[in-house]
């Protein structure tokens, strides 16, 4: 499998930031998760604010503010955007030939997930992955996001 891990929040940060300083639990685990499966012998690319890209225990640590497309061409891609933004779906699918998901652990009164009460919006991604059967509920009752997704 190819993972595309994309994190849009602006802290410069790779997958060896956890070992050495605080960092979100969001961060450390799109890290601990990333580095996991490259030792699993998959090709792993996180796209984040980092400010020296570098390839750290397999993964490709890239920036942002520079993103390769041919890291989509693959055709076994999985794109996963950390937290969204909820309308981010419709950019990564402009780069992105397979599934994109949505892996967020956002509560669904947050403003950065508020859009996926458009149905439009919601149905852009190939799934929504959440970290509780709590907050897939919540995302099924307060925000419409179906079951299924």
């Amino acid at each position: 499998m190819n993972w595309v891990f994309i994190d849009l929040i602006p802290w410069d940060y790779d997958v060896a930031t956890p070992l050495i300083r605080p960092l979100g639990g969001s961060q450390s685990a799109l890290c601990y998760l990333a580095t996991a499966l490259a030792r699993r012998g998959h090709q792993v690319t996180t796209l984040t604010a980092t400010s020296a890209p570098r390839r750290i225990n397999g993964v490709n640590c890239l920036s942002t503010q520079s993103i390769p497309r041919q890291l989509f061409d693959p055709p076994d891609t999985l794109a996963i955007v950390l937290n969204g933004p909820a309308e981010a779906a419709a950019q990564v699918r402009q780069v992105a030939r397979g599934p994109v998901l949505l892996w967020t652990q956002h509560a669904d009164d947050q403003p950065a997930i508020a859009r996926l009460r458009d149905p439009a919006c919601a149905s852009a991604w190939s799934r929504i992955v959440c970290i509780s059967q709590w907050q897939r509920s919540r995302y099924e009752q307060q925000l419409g996001v179906p079951a299924a997704q």
